[in-house]
């Protein structure tokens, strides 16, 4: 899955883009009245999905000084480009997540991206034993 499917699919809702404005036409962000935004090279685990599900306005999630996620009100979201929304609650993470920082680190963590992935979605059902039947030699 994309880093897109793979929020969408443990928060169990669409997600929409906040970009710069010459690509907004074609990512257009969609603004609720609270909105979280997750950085976009950051990949889910359940302890950070968890905690991202329990922000509340004006709280961010952070490790180092990376933002991982942002919880803001729509008016907060139309001020993103000023200078820093003052007032927030910092969450500092103590364990690393998982971010993509160059194109290259996708091929470089795919093997337990896929071997994740797999286990989120067979998760609550039934997976079959695939049978190899041997043939006879020529």
């Amino acid at each position: 899955m994309t880093i897109r499917e793979k929020w969408e699919t443990r928060l169990k809702t669409k997600t929409s883009t906040l970009t710069e404005p010459y690509l907004s036409e074609k990512f257009p962000i969609i603004k609720e009245d609270n909105n979280v935004l997750i950085n976009g090279s950051i990949c889910p685990n359940e302890e950070l999905v968890m905690i991202i599900k329990n922000l509340k306005p004006s709280q961010a999630v952070l490790h180092r000084d990376a933002i991982v996620a942002l919880h803001v009100t729509a008016d907060e979201l139309d001020k993103i480009s000023d200078p820093p929304i003052e007032g927030i609650e910092e969450i500092i993470l103590q364990e690393a997540p998982v971010k993509i920082n160059y194109p290259w680190e996708i091929f470089t963590r795919n093997g337990q991206a896929i071997q994740d992935d797999f286990e989120l979605l067979s998760r609550n059902r039934e997976i079959s034993e695939i049978k190899h039947h041997e043939q006879d030699s020529w």
